[in-house]
């Protein structure tokens, strides 16, 4: 898999964007000799093509941009007889980049918009062959990564401007002076609402009878605080006591943690799924809560365990952190209903003790 960039290669107006040959013969060998190919830019519904109709098909560097890649997938495979070549990055590789040492909210950025190469095989169906693609010294594709040998080019906000992700921080720090990474969709429903957290679920519409969560994290990133919300359409009774439990269990947290100065992460994880199993709800998430300035990133959970509210810190929530400082800490309350289909989310910060 190579590197990726936001906009199409060949872009007007971006004049860092050039492609490059010898990535462009990978993509020629893997479409083999194709005569018919279609070139899947942004796939939006229907495809009006018939079944069968193209030799190959393929999609460079924008997947990512799909609004729902598992049905975009889905319509490009039934219009396609032969393979189907996805140019991509690998979002559990991003983060090894240089730059994540630099502008790590970027990277973050790329790795919570694509799809996983999981995701993407599953939705294609059938067998599948991942390659990696080198990346040249002297990349003139003119995304992040094409720069790992010349990193003085980023300085240069136009070959910045011509990578998405920057536009997103750079926008972040706009609206809300923060350069928080945008985690994902501010406001969630439906399906959608059942999951902790969704950075890469599709567009939809509300509906009349939707659990809605508004989740402003990233606009309050600016002083490392969360906060989310529930709200319900329709009349549903079981979906209003959801939103009356969310704001009850936190309530019953934060006293847990105010009368024992000796409260572990580990026992409050612990006391929410006790609260959460007597009301009839699942408590979604490996964790709960998250010290003021954690990320629940790939592998914290074995790395940091004492910096999240889960079941492998045995530390007192109440500590001080390093510089002497008091740790604060941020709840997560996440309760679902698996068998009907619909979860709410409830964060705020747990403490000013």
């Amino acid at each position: 898999m190579s590197g990726r960039a936001g906009i199409p290669a060949t872009a007007e107006g971006f004049p860092h964007r050039r492609p490059d040959e010898r990535i462009a013969r990978f993509v020629a060998e893997a479409l083999g000799g194709s005569r018919t190919v279609l070139d899947a830019g942004a796939v939006a519904g229907d495809l009006p093509f018939a079944d069968g109709e193209f030799d190959a098909a393929m999609t460079l560097l924008g997947v990512d941009r799909w609004p729902d890649v598992r049905a975009g997938l889905r319509e490009v495979r039934r219009v396609t007889r032969g393979p189907v070549v996805i140019l991509t990055c690998d979002p559990d590789l991003v983060r090894d980049f240089w730059l994540y040492r630099y502008a790590p909210e970027v990277p973050d950025t790329e790795a919570q918009r694509h799809p996983t190469v999981e995701e993407l095989a599953s939705a294609l169906g059938g067998s599948g062959t991942v390659r990696t693609v080198p990346i040249p010294l002297d990349c003139t594709g003119g995304f992040n990564e094409a720069y790992y040998g010349r990193p003085e080019a980023l300085l240069d906000p136009a070959a910045r401007q011509a990578c998405s992700a920057w536009s997103f921080v750079d926008l972040a720090r706009e609206l809300f002076g923060t350069a928080a990474r945008p985690p994902g969709p501010i406001v969630r429903s439906g399906p959608h609402a059942l999951l902790p957290h969704g950075p890469r679920t599709p567009d939809r519409v509300i509906g009349q009878d939707d659990v809605v969560v508004a989740e402003l994290g990233s606009v309050l990133a600016v002083s490392e605080a969360g906060f989310a919300s529930t709200l319900v359409l329709g009349e549903d009774p079981d979906r209003h006591r959801l939103a009356r439990d969310l704001p009850r269990m936190f309530a019953a947290c934060r006293e847990a943690l105010l009368a024992d100065a000796r409260l572990t992460g580990a026992r409050l994880h612990a006391e929410l799924l006790a609260l959460a199993a007597g009301a009839g709800w699942t408590v979604g998430g490996w964790h709960c809560g998250h010290l003021v300035g954690a990320d629940p990133a790939a592998g914290v959970r074995e790395a940091r365990p004492e910096a999240y509210v889960c079941p492998e810190n045995d530390r007192p929530l109440r500590r001080t952190v390093e510089g002497g400082r008091q740790a604060h800490w941020v709840l997560e309350i996440h309760l679902a209903d698996v068998t009907r289909g619909f979860g709410g989310s409830y964060k705020r910060l747990l403490d000013l003790v």
